[in-house]
């Protein structure tokens, strides 16, 4: 062996004597800290049950659920052994938020539960967000736990309070379905079999039946929507409780009928009425179901489902976005690309009627980022990104501005332009109101998505009175 050899082993072994005592060091490290990490873990997790309970004196076994969401659930109880409720635990992500984790109380009979309140374990908004969701929603809801307060998201941290809900509306499903998950893209599937990727629920106020609607895509980015998806609940007359979704597409003058998937039923057996209604799907298709109840019921909730998809609930098609600009429409023209501006993309007509006789006027679509600025809570730079569709009628030489509407907008994360500024554009669509884009008008902050949406309008202004 020579010299060269007997270095090279003299220091291999040196560097096999440093790792080994490294890798003991590292060990001991985490042998260490491996029992106060977990101790801390489990007084945050107290701290979080007796914020929601207060009462509570013990937990059950954590039990593991495969939610979306909701990772699992505890059973909390008082010093008399009585049930307070289930807490849940759950992690989600919502535009700028990442992250966020949460325990939530579920109480009350499964069939009617409880809403509990929220306890945050990692907040993952963004600076100043992070205190705003706290101050503007979790406390507010803490106060008064219900459906009104969880929906009320839009509090100056949109994506953390809507990351919280998802979380909520996810655990108390799974309460009142006793812990069953429920797969829904599976269910969206049942429905549109080329589907690869939907939006999360959506809630919708003010029907009879649809509770939520699902936007659904044939690919996972998103890029190409094939239909929407309503959740529908109700009643029979002979006390069926029924919950189902169902899928509507095409024009909003002849909507399809899609397939529909029973998600729960308390009442008598229907699987061989939706199995020949799926088989073709049609109004006919509808009746005379061998459970005629249950089939009333149904075919209610499939035709209401059809009725918010042409008035625009729900519809992200192009027809749905711009029954929000002319409310009237009932058909509108194939697109007209624009090139060379800053902001328009294209122009479409928007009729009256099927036959494309009576103009409405023409619908803009536009799109563009704002300048960079401060938000109001300081937490670095941001720049708004919008899209938004505008109306606009009349002839070149006397134009008239329709409504506007903004398809998409993560101002304010993810929450949309705050104050006004477009609802009193909408109510008197002019000039004048596009130009009243100062902080006294739209409210503190929203001047750069406020001058953002008068470049936009301006830009397609401009080429209507060029003569399109």
């Amino acid at each position: 062996m020579n010299d060269s050899q007997k270095k090279y082993l003299k220091a291999g072994g040196i560097l096999c004597a440093i790792g080994a005592v490294g890798a003991l060091l590292i060990t001991g490290t985490n042998a260490l800290t491996a029992p106060i990490i977990a101790a801390n873990e489990k007084a945050k997790a107290t701290e979080a049950y007796k914020a929601i309970y207060s009462t509570t004196a013990s937990v059950s076994d954590s039990v593991t659920v495969s939610g979306k969401y909701v990772s699992s659930y505890v059973t909390a109880k008082d010093s008399s052994n009585a049930v307070l409720g289930n807490i849940y635990t759950g992690t989600a992500s919502y535009g700028q938020t990442v992250n966020m984790k949460i325990m939530v109380g579920i109480s009350g009979a499964t069939s009617k539960p409880v809403l509990g309140k929220v306890s945050i374990l990692s907040n993952g908004a963004t600076g100043g967000f992070d205190t705003t969701v706290v101050a503007n929603y979790v406390n507010p809801y803490n106060s008064d736990p219900s459906d009104t307060t969880l929906a009320a998201v839009k509090c100056g941290a949109t994506a953390a309070a809507t990351s919280i809900k998802l979380i909520v509306d996810e655990a108390k499903d799974l309460y009142s379905s006793g812990g069953t998950v429920e797969d829904v893209g599976a269910e969206l599937k049942t429905i549109y079999p080329t589907q690869a990727a939907y939006d999360d629920a959506k809630d919708i106020s003010g029907a009879t039946y649809a509770k939520k609607y699902y936007t659904v895509y044939s690919d996972s980015a998103k890029s190409a929507s094939i239909g929407s998806a309503y959740r529908l609940e109700g009643t029979s007359s002979d006390g069926a409780a029924i919950t189902m979704i169902t899928g509507v597409k095409g024009s909003i003058a002849a909507p399809e009928y899609l397939p529909i998937v029973i998600v729960s039923n308390s009442g008598a057996d229907v699987t061989a009425d939706v199995t020949a209604y799926n088989a073709a799907p049609s109004a006919t298709a509808l009746t005379n179901w061998s459970v005629a109840s249950s089939g009333t019921l149904v075919k209610a909730m499939v035709e209401e489902a059809r009725s918010l998809y042409s008035a625009g609930t729900g519809n992200n098609s192009l027809e749905g976005f711009s029954l929000h600009v002319y409310s009237s429409l009932k058909s509108i023209s194939e697109q007209t690309a624009i090139s060379g501006g800053t902001y328009v993309q294209s122009r479409w007509e928007a009729y009256s009627d099927v036959e494309m006789t009576t103009s409405l006027g023409t619908i803009y679509l536009g799109s563009g980022t704002s300048e960079a600025f401060t938000p109001y809570d300081g937490a670095g730079t941001h720049q708004s990104h919008i899209t938004l569709i505008v109306g606009i009628s009349g002839t070149a030489s006397a134009p008239v501005l329709g409504k506007m509407y903004l398809i998409s907008d993560d101002s304010f994360d993810n929450g949309g332009i705050e104050g006004n500024y477009v609802t009193n554009y909408n109510n008197n669509p002019s000039e004048t109101t596009l130009g009243q884009t100062t902080k006294d008008y739209t409210e503190t902050g929203a001047t750069y998505s406020a001058n953002l949406i008068k470049g936009i309008v301006s830009e397609a202004l401009a080429d209507f009175k060029g003569g399109k």
